[in-house]
């Protein structure tokens, strides 16, 4: 753990994790690389394969996970939907978005019967929705010509896409924000309250953090995800990656199931699916739980902060490692009772 010190600069706090349980025959096993008979010696089968946990004494295996497959963007067509808003339609597409330590998230683009369309996605278990504009302006501070014609694509005798393109640039007119700068703001004066960020940070700061941390994250920069929402492939000259070639509908297949020039997918079908490995899976659950210990020490030090107790001294550190230490050190227990119970949300 570390921590910055406007007077000495950062300070650095090793914390053993050898509470943490380990898999059997993993790189942190003590019996990995035993021949046979070392393994006999120190009372294991000859030919043991490992790949689980000894939780109290029980053996518990994490079990292969089916979950949708990442990066790439499937139509739904689902009645319930409509139970989201008076204007909600059953027509959806949707992205699991995978991050390189394979944490994910999931975006929904929902259609409305108004023409608009609004961006969907899970914070701390709580479900958000922000209209499509909002981030198109958001990210690369767009023109409304630029939005129309990265959603036509040059198709001028298709009216069914002028039509929505127009509803969803007219629908974007009461927010009066034209810059990235100011939906930024906007974005970031709106989620403070809910994303936990320190207090000195500006509206500005808070909103670029929401737009790189739950959309699209998948890509790092914001013209990629720009391009990944409207699928402009050739509009501006530029040419697209693999990756956005495979997976370049979002907004244009929004609006080809919506008008039936689409078939809807299966998400049951393999072909969108993948495996979600046990290791990863327990990687996830470190993350989140050490997330959680971490935000719950901050919390801690502003409440004494804010105190302004004479007794309260932070220029030695002993006060932060007094406030984290029983916070963290109940992370390997919790840890524990994941293993032996499975109650997991991915």
């Amino acid at each position: 753990m570390a921590w910055s010190q406007s007077w000495f600069g950062w300070v650095s706090l090793p914390l053993s994790g050898s509470g943490l349980d380990s898999k059997g025959q993993s790189v942190r096993c003590n019996l990995r690389s035993l021949s046979s008979v070392e393994l006999v010696r120190h009372h294991e089968e000859p030919e043991e394969f490992g790949g689980y946990f000894i939780i109290n004494g029980n053996e518990r295996l994490i079990r292969y996970l089916i979950l949708p497959r990442r990066n790439h963007v499937i139509a739904l067509h689902r009645p319930s939907f409509q139970s989201r808003g008076p204007s909600y339609t059953p027509y959806a597409v949707q992205i699991r978005c995978v991050r390189p330590d394979q944490t994910s998230v999931t975006n929904t683009l929902h259609y409305l019967a108004n023409g608009n369309t609004m961006l969907r996605f899970s914070w701390r278990k709580q479900e958000y929705v922000v209209p499509i504009m909002l981030l198109l302006k958001a990210l690369v501070g767009a023109s409304d010509r630029e939005v129309f014609e990265g959603i036509v694509m040059q198709e001028y005798e298709n009216t069914f896409l002028i039509d929505r393109a127009e509803l969803l640039l007219r629908s974007y007119k009461i927010y009066s924000l034209h810059s990235s700068d100011q939906c930024l703001d906007y974005l970031g004066d709106k989620f403070r309250v809910v994303l936990g960020l320190p207090e000195d940070w500006t509206n500005l700061d808070v909103g670029t953090w929401l737009v790189r941390k739950v959309v699209l994250v998948h890509l790092e920069a914001p013209r990629d995800k720009f391009r990944m929402l409207l699928c402009v492939v050739g509009s501006f000259g530029r040419p697209m990656t693999a990756t956005h070639s495979a997976n370049r509908f979002m907004l244009r297949k929004l609006y080809a199931i919506v008008s039936k020039t689409c078939s809807i997918d299966n998400p049951d079908s393999p072909q969108h699916q993948e495996v979600l490995l046990p290791g990863s899976l327990y990687g996830m659950i470190i993350k989140e739980k050490l997330e959680e210990a971490l935000n719950q020490t901050r919390n801690q030090i502003i409440q004494d902060v804010r105190k302004q107790e004479a007794s309260v001294d932070f220029s030695d550190g002993k006060e932060i490692v007094s406030s984290s230490s029983h916070v963290l050190g109940r992370t390997d227990d919790y840890l524990k009772i994941d293993i032996s119970i499975g109650f997991w949300h991915v």
